[in-house]
């Protein structure tokens, strides 16, 4: 899935950048963001006293880490057949990323036996590590 992303959007980089190069930087900066939040979320098992927990909860994860990836992948077949705008894609990318957030919220919840509140502070920080992460690796290929 990472490699048919790669084929429908493009590296990022310059066309100048050969295109080796593009794919294992790109492949590195995936496997640092791969890395990042279950470190994150290590420290917050540790915070809210879940340490124990831990390992459940990155199984479950990863788990639903599968069917987020395959739901987007679905999303962007039609958009890569032409079969759906851009503004479909992007309607439809909004309910899913909904989604997603609420199943993660779902699988910290369960996995981990917080609370309500304590689930979604996991969530907001597994989307803000995402986020972040996605402007330094495009800071990154700008030139910096």
């Amino acid at each position: 899935m990472f490699l048919f992303w790669i084929g429908m959007h493009g590296t990022g980089m310059g066309e100048d950048v050969p295109l080796p190069l593009a794919l294992i930087y790109e492949c590195m900066a995936y496997a640092v963001g791969w890395l990042l939040f279950p470190l994150i979320a290590y420290y917050l098992c540790v915070h809210v006293e879940r340490a124990d927990q831990y390992v459940r909860y990155i199984v479950a994860y990863n788990w639903s880490s599968v069917i987020q990836n395959g739901l987007f992948f679905l999303l962007n077949v039609p958009t890569a057949l032409g079969l759906m705008g851009p503004n479909a894609r992007s309607f439809f990318g909004l309910i899913l990323l909904l989604y997603i957030l609420t199943y993660g919220w779902f699988v910290a919840k369960s996995a981990l036996g917080l609370t309500p509140q304590r689930a979604a502070i996991f969530v907001a920080a597994d989307f803000i590590t995402s986020m972040l992460w996605e402007r330094v690796t495009d800071w990154l290929v700008s030139g910096g």
